[in-house]
């Protein structure tokens, strides 16, 4: 191809034919800019598409770590936060207030009452996309609605967890009433000392009444937050796979 331009250049040069020549110096000009232009298309099409599928990538995995989080860690842990409320409201109407509530229900209400759900919020996807550089994401409403839910709910939440994981070990752990009972063969003893520990009692109201209702606002303002999200992310994901 080259050769043949270059033979069309020295047959009019050759022919004196200047006017032509100059016609044909300004097309050929023209045919390279639009090379070059096609060429540059091109390679920005492909750059497009090369970040278009790493967006993708941390899109989905985002999408699918946000979906698990909600699924196995906030919901069930809004279950198992209600029912602790749930059982020492049980415990001091049918317990402490009265006494309408057999021996094995107390075991189970204070069980119930002092099991704990370790909330693990998974960051791993969320920390990868930084490190990659927000800027990949072409969708502005979705990096502000990551960047509240990973930099301040789920780090919000999680110091909530942890004040409460501290407060609740450090207080039954050092109650001597807990320690003693013979939880397997618990008896009317056992129930007698349960009742008369006033400091557990106010211990356990101060977290059914405070902590617990603060750590259980939250994860109820997470939950909706998540799932809106969730329906963000499958819309854009759609949308970035029909480009």
């Amino acid at each position: 191809m080259i050769k043949f331009f270059r033979k069309i250049r020295q047959k009019l040069l050759s022919e004196n034919k200047f006017s032509k020549y100059l016609i044909y110096a300004i097309g050929e000009i023209v045919l390279v800019v639009i090379g070059i232009l096609i060429a540059l298309q091109i390679n920005n099409w492909n750059e497009n598409k090369i970040k278009t599928k790493k967006e993708l990538f941390h899109l989905e995995n985002i999408l699918s770590s946000i979906q698990d989080d909600l699924d196995n860690q906030i919901s069930p842990c809004i279950k198992k936060t209600e029912r602790q409320i749930d059982g020492f409201e049980l415990l001091e109407s049918d317990f402490y207030d009265n006494n309408i509530i057999s021996n094995d229900s107390i075991k189970r209400l204070f069980f119930q009452f002092m099991a704990q759900w370790d909330l693990v919020l998974n960051t791993v996807a969320f920390d990868n996309l930084k490190s990659t550089g927000m800027d990949i994401l072409s969708n502005d409403s979705i990096k502000t609605k990551l960047l509240t839910l990973y930099g301040l709910e789920y780090k919000y939440v999680k110091s909530l967890q942890e004040y409460y994981d501290m407060s609740h070990y450090d207080r039954f752990s050092s109650s001597s009433t807990i320690k003693n009972i013979d939880w397997w063969r618990f008896s009317d003893e056992d129930k007698q000392a349960l009742k008369n520990d006033r400091q557990l009692f106010l211990v356990m109201k101060s977290e059914a009444n405070y902590s617990l209702p603060n750590y259980l606002d939250e994860l109820e303002f997470i939950k909706p937050i998540s799932q809106e999200l969730i329906e963000n992310l499958n819309q854009e994901i759609k949308r970035l796979k029909e480009k």
